[in-house]
C-alpha cells in the first residue's frame, strides 16, 4: 500500500514515549534552579573561612613579627587589603541583583540577541553565573592575601 505523495502527512502532538525522559527533563530543570541555592551554601562557607584565616593569621603574626622586621610591614598592608577585598566581594555575592524577569516565558526555542528581559530559565543561569564569578573573584583575592600573609611569616 503506497501513500500518494499529494497528500499531507498525519501527524499527532509530540509526546515522549519514555516516562524517563520525562524524569530526565524533570531532573535537569531542578538542577538549574539549585545552581543558585548550591552557590549560596557556597558563600556561606567562604565567609566563615575569610572571617577565621585573618585571626588565626593575626594571634601567629603576633608572635613572630618583631620591630627589626620592617619588610613585613607593606606585606602585611598587602595580606589585609586582598582579604577586605575578598571579604566585600563575598559580602555583596550575598545580596540579590534586580533581575528583569519575563515570568509566562520559560525559555525560547532559538538563541536570541540582546533583550531587556530574561526568561525564567535564562533568569537562574545568569544568577547562577554572576554569583560563580562573585566567588572566583573572591577566592582569587582570598588566595593572594594567603600567598602575602605567607610572605610576611617567612620574611
Amino acid at each position: 500500500m503506497k501513500r500518494d505523495p499529494n497528500e499531507p502527512l498525519q501527524t499527532g502532538p509530540a509526546r515522549s514515549e519514555d516516562i524517563n525522559d520525562n524524569i530526565l527533563i524533570e531532573a535537569f530543570t531542578r538542577e538549574i534552579v539549585k545552581q543558585g541555592e548550591r552557590f549560596d551554601e557556597l558563600t556561606k562557607a567562604l565567609f566563615s573561612v575569610e572571617l577565621t584565616i585573618p585571626g588565626i593569621y593575626a594571634a601567629i603574626l603576633q608572635l613572630i613579627v618583631t620591630k627589626e622586621n620592617s619588610l613585613a610591614m607593606p606585606l602585611l598592608a598587602l595580606t589585609i587589603l586582598f582579604w577586605a577585598i575578598a571579604l566585600a566581594i563575598t559580602l555583596f555575592s550575598f545580596f540579590p541583583k534586580k533581575y528583569s524577569v519575563m515570568p509566562n516565558v520559560v525559555s525560547w526555542k532559538e538563541k536570541r540577541g540582546s533583550a531587556d528581559s530574561l526568561t525564567i530559565k535564562e533568569f537562574y543561569e545568569k544568577s547562577a553565573d554572576d554569583k560563580r564569578n562573585y566567588l572566583i573573584a573572591s577566592s582569587i583575592s582570598f588566595f593572594l592575601g594567603i600567598i602575602c600573609a605567607g610572605l610576611t611569616v617567612i620574611i
